[in-house]
């Protein structure tokens, strides 16, 4: 899966950017066509047209962020993120012949319970069920809840629109019950930067840094430190001084272990999961943001849920890299400061690419669903207009009028989306007891206990964690 704009879009994509967007939309029209165009280029599906004689396709998804906001249009209202949904679900119906409803209700952590209701009660209520990224979905597998999604015919994972890095992470002894494509809306995490504050301390340009394959943990350190200050002088780093980092303490530092190249789990010869954090790389990554966070005076961070007086953001003008959600980025709208965006740094420059892992969602199946090769046309097809609609829509959004602009920006999203990558460790088992500790070690052990003692934490962690994947393991087996 890559989620970009396409290079020619369905007709839809400009019209409704152009109603919607204003002098947003001109350079995506810039970007999306020729200047002498005169003729749209339509992609014709591999799915063949079909009609399913109305049958209701139902998508269930807990009432959270992600969903509420991305997924889902009932009317069209002008807005276009909104319209862009609506019209995705139209496209669909029309070719497939199928009604397609959307049930959001419960938590992320009810997901489970009222799928295995459904399941066990022998319901087709749900065609496709949607979850958080680490909740619950240990349970549903293991309870037998769901149908793997290389028994849909109908659906081809190989195709450019499914994420391959899910379809390689989440497969464990050749099954996959989870999967991803671009009918969602990612959310992996992001740094956004303080041009400014690059341009008046003559630091490296940080898109080039990223171009170049240079932009690293040790070059954000350096260029952290060239700024920091301490603005009134009273020798206490506070909320009230300038720092080269700021961030909540809490799930977004876990990203850290995916763009330095570390999992939780790696396959085993005979295809199972094997934990494999206790290495070299994870003692030195430990070592460098301990040295970071509690040691040097270049970061400031607060807790989960700190009152706003004690967060720091890119509207003060006072640090030159905060941790985000990608999806965060449009609470940036109204922000006087110019930034722009960059992946989380590499651990070093041999790595290819810029990783980080996805925060948002899974897509599941079912065993009492009903017609699988209906809901895999319709997996396909939803993932397919995506390209033509929500996509290009959801750039927009996320970038917003101050961004829209910047080139730079639009393809370090690219590059962004196109490192995303799944872990079965965390994936599955990021909320059991031990694995939850290991996988949050960087905001727990480091950042809430002010320690770089992994050795100690992990050995703490380590034998229930095993036994958690074995638990996993006979499961998928079974």
């Amino acid at each position: 899966m890559k989620l970009r704009i396409p290079t020619i879009t369905l007709l839809f994509a400009l019209t409704v950017s152009a109603a919607s967007c204003g002098d947003v939309t001109d350079s995506i029209v810039t970007e999306a066509t020729e200047p002498q165009q005169t003729s749209e280029v339509v992609r014709t599906p591999y799915i063949e047209k079909n009609d399913y004689g109305g049958a209701v396709f139902t998508v269930f998804a807990p009432e959270w962020g992600s969903y509420v906001d991305y997924m889902f249009a009932e009317e069209q209202t002008g807005d276009a993120m909104n319209d862009a949904l609506y019209e995705r679900e139209r496209l669909v119906e029309e070719y497939l012949g199928v009604n397609i409803e959307y049930l959001l209700e419960g938590t992320i952590s009810e997901t489970s319970s009222k799928v295995n209701s459904v399941v066990m009660s022998g319901d087709d209520t749900y065609q496709l069920v949607l979850t958080h990224c680490i909740s619950q979905t240990a349970d549903m597998v293991s309870k037998g809840l769901l149908i793997d999604w290389n028994d849909i015919d109908t659906v081809d994972l190989t195709r450019e629109y499914w994420n391959q890095h899910c379809n390689d992470g989440l497969t464990v002894y050749g099954k996959q019950y989870y999967a991803v494509n671009d009918f969602m809306i990612p959310d992996p995490n992001a740094i956004i930067f303080n041009k400014e504050m690059i341009e008046n301390y003559s630091l490296d340009d940080p898109y080039q840094l990223v171009y170049d394959g240079t932009w690293t943990l040790d070059k954000m350190f350096e260029m952290s430190a060239a700024v920091t200050n301490d603005l009134n002088g009273d020798s206490v780093y506070d909320v009230n001084d300038q720092y080269g980092f700021a961030a909540e303490g809490d799930w977004m530092l876990c990203s850290f272990l995916y763009s330095s190249g570390i999992r939780l789990t790696e396959k085993s010869d005979d295809g199972g999961l094997e934990l494999v954090l206790n290495n070299e790389r994870m003692y030195s990554l430990v070592d460098k943001l301990d040295t970071f966070f509690n040691r040097s005076n270049s970061a400031y961070l607060w807790k989960y849920g700190a009152a706003a007086e004690e967060q720091l953001d890119m509207h003060s003008g006072r640090i030159l890299f905060r941790l985000i959600g990608v999806k965060g980025v449009k609470n940036y709208r109204d922000c006087e400061v110019e930034f722009g965006i960059l992946p989380y740094p590499k651990y070093e420059e041999s790595q290819t690419e810029y990783n980080t892992n996805d925060w948002s969602g899974l897509m599941c199946v079912p065993i009492t669903a009903g017609d699988a090769d209906m809901i895999g046309e319709v997996c396909e097809m939803l993932a397919f207009y995506s390209a033509d609609t929500t996509l290009p829509a959801y750039y927009d959004v996320v970038l917003g009028e101050k961004l829209a602009r910047d080139d730079d920006s639009r393809k370090i999203l690219d590059i962004i989306f196109d490192g995303i990558v799944y872990d079965a460790g965390s994936n599955f088992l990021g909320q059991t007891n031990n694995m939850f500790n290991l996988y949050y070690t960087i905001p727990f052990m480091i950042f809430r206990d002010g320690s770089g003692d992994f050795a100690s934490w992990y050995g703490r962690y380590e034998h229930g964690a095993l036994g958690e994947i074995e638990q996993l393991l006979d499961d998928i087996k079974n």
